[in-house]
This record gives C-alpha cells, sequence and structure tokens, in this order.
C-alpha cells in the first residue's frame, strides 16, 4: 500500500519539478462520433503545480489515429482546438497528439452518433483488492478480478460502448491498462485521475470528467461502481447507478433518496441493463 502511495506522490513531484513552466496537450474527450461532423476537442496549456494551467494559443497540432495522419488544427485562444478525425472506422482506437512537448497517447471511441455507452470503475468493480495488489506486485493482478466481469463486460460490449473511469493517478495508467488487457475485458478508453487539475479531491476528478463525457456524448446510459458516492455522481449526471456489492443487504446501507440499482454479482449487473429485473427503491 505504502509503496504504491510513494510511487504516486513521488511521480507527481518528478513530473513537477519536469514540466513546471512547460506545456503539455490535453485530450477533452474520450468518445467521439464518426463522420465529418465528428471532431477530437484538445487543449494546450501550460503547467504547473496546482490547478488547470493557462491555455496556449496559436500552437499547432497534428493529429494521428494508429499511427496514420488524420487532421491538423491549431489552438484558439483559450488553448482548445478541435480535430477533425476524417473517416475513420467505428471501435477503440490509438490517438497520438503531436504538439508542444512531449504530446501523448490516449485511447479513444470512435463510434456513431447515438451509440449508448457504458461507464465502469476498476477498483472494487473488476478489481477487488482496491489496486494495492496491482500496483506492487509483479504479475498482473488478475487473481484479484470479479468473478464473470470481463465475460460480463465483452458481452455488453457487443451493444454498447465501454469507458473505464477510474480515481487512480495517471502514474498506474500502464499497470491498470495492463490488467484489463490481460484479464480479457474489452478495449475502451481509460480515463484517469488528473492531478495537475484537481490536485485535492479525486472524487471531484472523477465526477467532472463524468460531467464531461455526459454533456459531450449524451447517450451514456449506465454507470456502474461499488460505492453509494459512485451511483449518486453517476445520477447527478443523468446516468442510470448501479451499485455492485455482495452483501445482500446492502440496500439498507444506502443512503437516504437513492434511486440506483443494487447488484450483488456480476451476472446480475447484466440482468438490470438487460431489464430482467434487479433491486431498486
Amino acid at each position: 500500500m505504502w509503496r504504491a502511495f510513494f510511487r504516486g506522490l513521488s511521480a507527481a513531484v518528478v513530473g513537477g519539478l519536469v514540466a513546471c513552466g512547460g506545456e503539455r496537450v490535453v485530450v477533452e474527450q474520450c468518445v467521439v462520433g464518426t463522420g465529418s461532423e465528428g471532431g477530437l476537442g484538445v487543449r494546450v496549456e501550460r503547467t504547473g503545480w496546482i490547478g488547470p494551467g493557462r491555455g496556449v494559443s496559436g500552437r499547432a497540432l497534428v493529429a494521428e489515429v494508429d499511427g496514420r495522419v488524420v487532421g491538423c488544427g491549431r489552438t484558439g485562444e483559450d488553448g482548445s482546438a478541435v480535430l477533425e478525425l476524417g473517416e475513420v472506422r467505428e471501435g477503440v482506437h490509438r490517438v497520438t497528439i503531436r504538439g508542444p512537448g512531449s504530446g501523448g497517447v490516449w485511447k479513444v471511441l470512435i463510434a456513431a452518433w447515438g451509440t449508448p455507452v457504458i461507464v465502469c470503475d476498476v477498483d472494487g468493480t473488476i478489481y477487488l483488492r482496491g489496486g494495492r495488489g496491482l500496483l506492487e506486485g509483479p504479475g498482473t493482478g488478475l487473481e484479484h478480478a470479479w468473478p464473470d466481469a470481463a465475460a460480463v463486460l465483452r458481452r455488453l460490449a457487443e451493444r454498447f460502448g465501454v469507458v473505464y473511469l477510474t480515481a487512480r493517478e495517471e502514474a498506474f495508467r500502464a499497470e491498470t491498462a495492463a490488467f484489463l488487457e490481460a484479464g480479457g475485458f474489452p478495449a475502451g478508453p481509460l480515463v484517469m485521475w488528473d492531478a495537475w487539475r484537481d490536485p485535492i479531491s479525486r472524487v471531484g476528478s472523477k465526477t467532472k470528467k463524468l460531467l464531461g463525457l455526459s454533456g459531450d456524448w449524451p447517450w451514456v446510459m449506465w454507470g456502474i461502481g461499488d460505492r453509494w458516492s459512485d451511483v449518486e455522481s453517476y445520477e447527478a449526471c443523468g446516468v442510470a447507478g448501479i451499485v455492485l456489492d455482495p452483501r445482500a443487504d446492502w440496500q439498507r446501507d444506502r443512503a437516504r433518496g437513492g434511486r440506483g440499482w443494487v447488484a450483488r454479482n456480476w451476472k446480475e449487473v447484466e440482468r438490470i441493463v438487460a431489464g430482467e429485473g434487479g433491486t431498486r427503491d
């Protein structure tokens, strides 16, 4: 546990020392529509110690999808730009933005307009040890995966896009992505805690990112988490929430006025999404 904590802390400190006073590229969207109306929102901002950096105007950017150049643009006064991706097939793609600093690489879901999306938490939802075993151990941590989680999400991915939203630090992206891939989870964007913009609150960061996602893509249908606060955040954004917990009496512990569904395992999650029942206020 402590090794994971200090690793995240040291990564943030070193990143601050290296990047303070520099610039970075931030991809603002993880789901983008296909066709000429689709465009990827990005921003170039100055790096600093606390909070979002000031936008940088006039920076030239190039977007690549799976290694192929598909669009370019220049940032406006607030540092933002929308890069057209052209005719790219639907699916999860590796998007590289080349610009100031080191640029960056992200996984982005490119989908037909109206495609329904499921948002899924990681720790406690598909991973059972809160991240500690995964972050500290030399292996993939698959022994801690929720039973049936990967199989159910693969079946749901036949009808939904899948986005993974976690409060884990960006420093643990490689380990988290390796766990998802090795466990057979469906491909999807991995949205993590941005300590630059929200250095204090992980939960606040998740909520802001969820608000941004549901605002950009109004077809986010379901959110799955292991805490009642997850469900409250989902439903505050207009997304139906499912709380996953093996205790049969979990509903008696819920916050007053809660509206979310309750599932004791992933097979119940699948039945709820399919409209075949579940426990609800």
